[in-house]
């Protein structure tokens, strides 16, 4: 069986509560609409009876009985919208933390694509708390209900049959219509909002250079076109929605008319009248809901689709062993090589890595030293696992480092990447990792070797202090520093800094190098990238890299020697 199959089916197996939930309100509809049947067919009989004797007590009778029957109703369908939104947040319970793995897993690994499962999962979540849902449910108690107003007179029968056939090709015809345009729309929302997160990553350089007015507009002509969209499926909808609530309303009253018609002709009693009416309502109803709000059913069935789809698709790595004991720290990579994505046209992308080997022993220390577009942050990726290489293996103490889940594997890597940003929270959730239970003595241990306990502690509330991603209290250099501390928070076995010293100033690289000489005593197998020999302090073995491939490495003298030499 696929894998992508195994996880699908392991998805219904998690929603299978979810669908439990939907049959026991299927139940409560059930007894909501028996209710109703047995309350309006009694009423034929209780309100014959009352005309035909004149008796005063059988009318205080049946105010009694419609009473009741209309409580117990209102309580069935009361307890129905319960189940429903407690369905509602059950489902975002289940996949919302699903859908956010899974979309950063995905993030990390390349995808672009700006779709977001988790507002998906709103849409869904959302609908189920919508007269359209309860709709979806009362709509397979329609033929019921004709069935009902059939036996009163096949007449009637006839006429709800036929307005709903009417109501359904409506429907029918209002989806055949809509369904471009709002696919369409989604399709352009994805890309607007994409665009507008893009551009607000590179805020600075758009602010600096005067590009806000062009790239409002820019941003203004894709909302346009995706708002266009969705008013263009709504307006088509509505009219729909509106032709059905005209044949309800139009049939109701034609079923009263001829109802009348056969009273008179005594083919019909009144309390047969009355109930054909009331059931023509009912019976027409769900339809007219659902036509009324098929845009948002539609929406829902579209982004359960999409839901699906995206969560059923492997995005980690299968973990082979489960008992993996800690890593000492020893490295080995074998072979590494590894391509860009392939282009539009599927030509293959060019090679970034180049078949890549070199060995490292616990306590060890390398930097990878290359031009721009030499390879190295795709290297760095691949050593901490966010990137599977082409071809090769990476493996630490003899097992891939795919071999562990990413949070048993997370625990021993620390790793600083060459954009960095820190999340929102305080500065020591940042640095322990959003540990729920943090070692303290391990916090300050970790600030301290990075530089950045003084900056700390200096500041009005501490390790306390809020990030906040637009007005952030630290620098850039501290920023830095605070992600160091991350990374080497709890000793982790392999420390890789995608240049780390991109924002450091003198004192920052001092620690720096502090930091990488106390850590590789520690035992710590520590990987370093930039741009020139120079720039890497405290490390003595130097990895060169030239368009993806090993061009030179040894001892950091003799590098620099070579180099000099060659100059």
């Amino acid at each position: 069986m696929p894998r992508s199959a195994g996880k699908h089916g392991a998805l219904r197996a998690r929603l299978r509560p979810v669908r439990r939930g939907f049959w026991f309100a299927a139940v409560l509809s059930m007894l909501f609409h028996v209710v109703l049947l047995i309350g309006l067919l009694f009423l034929v009989q209780i309100f014959d009876r009352v005309l035909s004797s004149g008796i005063g007590s059988v009318l205080t009778i049946l105010s009694v009985l419609v009473g009741a029957v209309a409580f117990l109703a209102g309580l069935i369908a009361f307890s129905r919208n319960r189940v429903l939104s407690r369905l509602a947040a059950w489902l975002d319970a289940e996949l919302s933390p699903l859908s956010y793995r899974s979309w950063m897993l995905r993030s990390q690994s390349g995808d672009r694509s700006g779709y977001k499962p988790m507002h998906d999962v709103g849409i869904l979540r959302d609908f189920l708390t919508t007269p359209t849902m309860l709709a979806v449910f009362d709509v397979s108690w329609m033929p019921f209900y004709g069935v009902v107003v059939a036996l009163l007179h096949w007449h009637l029968g006839a006429l709800v049959a036929g307005a709903a056939l009417m109501v359904v090709l409506m429907v029918l015809f209002s989806d055949l219509s809509t369904g471009f345009a709002q696919t369409r729309a989604a399709q352009d929302d994805i890309q607007e909002r994409r665009f507008a997160e893009r551009s607000l990553n590179g805020a600075d350089a758009v602010l600096a250079m005067g590009m806000l007015g062009q790239v409002t507009t820019s941003w203004y002509k894709l909302r346009n076109r995706s708002v266009a969209g969705l008013q263009t499926g709504w307006d088509r909808a509505q009219l729909f929605a509106m032709v059905c609530t005209l044949i309800r309303v139009l049939v109701t009253g034609l079923v009263l008319l001829w109802g009348m018609a056969l009273l008179l002709e005594e083919r019909l009693s009144v309390g047969g009248l009355a109930a054909a009416t009331v059931l023509t309502w009912l019976s027409l109803g769900p339809l007219d809901r659902i036509a009324q709000g098929w845009p948002l059913l539609k929406r829902a069935r579209l982004a359960r689709q999409r839901l699906m789809f995206y969560l059923s698709r492997d995005v980690e790595p299968r973990v082979l062993k489960e008992d993996l004991p800690a890593p000492s720290g020893a490295l080995a990579v074998e072979h590494i090589t590894a391509f860009a994505p392939r282009s539009l046209s599927g030509a293959p992308g060019r090679i970034i890595l180049s078949d890549i080997s070199f060995t490292l022993e616990p306590g060890e220390a390398l930097g990878i030293v290359g031009p721009s577009a030499a390879g190295k942050s795709t290297l760095a990726r691949i050593l901490v696992g966010l990137q599977l290489p082409d071809r090769g293996a990476v493996r630490l103490d003899s097992h891939t480092v795919q071999e562990w889940s990413p949070e048993k594997r997370g625990r021993h890597i620390g790793y600083v990447p060459q954009d960095v940003r820190l999340l929102p929270g305080t500065i020591a959730q940042n640095i322990t990792r959003f540990d729920p239970d943090p070692n303290e003595r391990a916090l300050t241990e970790a600030a301290e070797l990075a530089g950045v306990l003084d900056v700390v502690t200096a500041l009005p509330e501490g390790f306390a202090t809020e990030i906040d991603p637009i007005v952030s209290p630290l620098t850039g250099g501290q920023t830095q520093r605070v992600a160091l501390a991350r990374a080497m928070y709890q000793n982790p076995r392999l420390i890789v800094l995608d240049e780390p010293q991109t924002h450091l100033d003198a004192d920052g690289q001092t620690a720096l190098a502090a930091a990488i000489a106390t850590l590789s005593a520690r035992g710590a197998t520590i990987v370093v990238t930039a741009h020139n020999p120079t720039a890497v302090a405290g490390i003595n073995r130097i990895l060169m890299l030239d368009d993806g491939a090993i061009v030179d490495q040894g001892e950091k003298s003799d590098i620099l020697r070579r180099i000099t030499r060659s100059a």
